[in-house]
This record gives structure tokens, sequence and C-alpha cells, in this order.
């Protein structure tokens, strides 16, 4: 009987040979959509009230609303100024209101350093299809990333 250890060295070795020859592709990276822009922090009229998704809003979750994300959909969302990341889901629309990408209920805008006076802050988004809860979401969201300039 071969001890497994030296079963998988040699496959692992077989596999690197192959991928030397140019016969094995290797594995690409995930498309990853990427949005950058301002977002800021709900106002405290909402709590409570119904999202776009059916969900009731929530200061302290950890949700967004976004005009062009699908609805359900989890992102990552960075403060590049702190170096912050948060995981949040997309549960409503919004912000109408200028050019800003996102707006954030306060638990998120506090993991993230940004201060409440303030209300804005510059953030990155990352939708990763593989952080995804369905199939759908994401098949959508690597099309979108795959479209993306």
């Amino acid at each position: 009987m071969i001890p497994l250890l030296p079963l998988v060295i040699l496959r692992l070795i077989a596999t690197i040979g192959l991928l030397g020859a140019g016969l094995v592709a290797p594995v690409q990276a995930e498309p990853v959509l990427h949005q950058s822009g301002t977002a800021s922090i709900y106002a405290d009229l909402f709590e409570g009230r119904e999202t776009a998704s059916g969900d009731t809003f929530r200061q302290d979750a950890l949700s967004a609303a976004s005009r062009s994300l699908p609805l359900g959909s989890r992102i990552r969302v960075t403060n590049p100024d702190t170096g912050r990341m948060v995981r949040l889901v997309v549960n409503d629309r919004g912000p109408y209101v200028g050019d800003r990408i996102l707006d954030l209920s306060r638990a998120a805008a506090d993991r993230l350093g940004i201060d409440r006076r303030a209300g804005l802050a510059t953030v990155h988004i990352e939708a990763h299809p593989a952080d995804q809860p369905t199939k759908a979401l994401k098949r959508m969201l690597r099309d979108r990333a795959q479209a993306a300039p």
C-alpha cells in the first residue's frame, strides 16, 4: 500500500508539470465588481420603515441602499481614509441625493469609522460573486463585473 502523502506529492508534481507545459490552464481569478464614490448615512426617520426588499430598516443592522447593485447583494465596503472594511447586504434603493452611491446604516458607518456629524465619506465597494447567497446573484454580478471597463 502506498502512503497517502507521496501520492499527493506525485499529483502535485504532475499538475505543476502539466501547467508548465501549457497543457492545463491556470485557475483564473474571479471577476469582482468595483465601485468608488460617496456614501452617506441613512437619516433616523427611516428607522422601522419597510425597505425595497421588504425588510424593516434598522440603524443597528449592517445594511445599505444602492441605486445600481441588485437587492440582496452581499458587498464589501472599505473606507480608504480609515482602512476599515465591513460586509453589508443591499436591501434598499437610494440614495437619491447628488452623486452618492450608497446609503449606510448607522452601524455600518460606525464600523467604517465615518464621522456622524459629517455624514459623508468616500468608500470603495467590492461585490464578489462567490459571496452571493443565490446562483442568480452570483451570475448577475459576475456578468456585470466582466462587462465593466
